[in-house]
């Protein structure tokens, strides 16, 4: 009971009900000069849902209602060099009881190298993943030639890829000397390029 213009300083807790909050129809208790019908009015909890990867991208986020399921995803999330491959929930069966965190799990992608050395025999086939270096075999080269180098640069990996050995044939020079006489170009001695073989 309160007497005529008292007020009431403890109020009764609003009666709880699954998967709503409440409140009292009436906010001011003070100055009660009559009797009163005070009555617990409710709303649904609402949640947050957020849709991230492993490292806290975020693809999407929702309010949902106590108990309800998520709204359907709009599209697939997309991280560059990674393939989705789903979600840490079963989005379509999955019912959101507090503030949520679902996450959307992804797989780097994979590609192969592949190695090919003197008139292009197979040399290594590698698995290298996204954006990653491969790593280079031993190359044998038969007398008489140079490797080079590689005819593709394989440091950041983004696509499978076939690499070739450049090997060439070495170069040699050979000098005649004619020693008394002269060649037709008026000196002693004449040079000649030759490549191995």
């Amino acid at each position: 009971y309160v007497n005529h213009g008292g007020s009431i300083e403890m109020l009764p807790v609003v009666p709880n009900v699954v998967g709503k909050q409440g409140i009292w129809d009436l906010d001011d208790f003070t100055n009660i000069t009559e009797d009163l019908e005070v009555y617990a009015v409710y709303s649904d909890l609402e949640f947050e849902v957020v849709i991230q990867d492993q490292w806290g991208t975020v693809y999407g986020t929702q309010t949902v209602t106590y108990g309800d399921l998520i709204s359907n995803l709009v599209e697939e999330p997309h991280k560059e060099g990674y393939l989705f491959m789903g979600y840490s929930e079963d989005i379509t069966t999955f019912q959101v009881f507090e503030d949520t965190i679902i996450e959307a799990i992804f797989q780097i992608r994979t590609y192969s190298v592949e190695f090919f050395g003197f008139n292009g025999e197979p040399l290594a086939n590698r698995t290298v993943a996204w954006g990653n270096a491969a790593t280079a075999p031993q190359v044998t080269v038969p007398s008489g030639y140079t490797f080079i180098g590689w005819d593709k640069v394989f440091t950041d990996v983004r696509e499978n890829l076939q690499v070739h050995a450049i090997i060439t044939p070495n170069n040699y020079t050979m000098s005649f000397f004619a020693l008394a006489g002269t060649f037709s170009n008026g000196t002693n001695t004449k040079s000649i390029e030759a490549s191995y073989g």
